[in-house]
């Protein structure tokens, strides 16, 4: 009995550890598509604000 129990434990503690590395990647994943889209943002639709900017100042 204590043999199935050990097994149990070690079962969900293994299972436990390959969702917190699994949740971890997401999160790794999910903040640098987040950091990514941030910067693709400001220097996408900052060079449109400038030109935009300018444009305006020249008129």
């Amino acid at each position: 009995m204590a043999a199935f129990f050990g097994a149990a434990f070690f079962a969900v503690a293994f299972f436990a550890l390959v969702a917190d590395f699994l949740a971890a990647a997401f999160f790794a994943v999910a903040f640098f598509a987040g950091v990514f889209t941030a910067v693709f943002e400001v220097l996408v639709f900052g060079a449109f604000d400038a030109a935009r900017f300018d444009l305006a100042g020249q008129l």
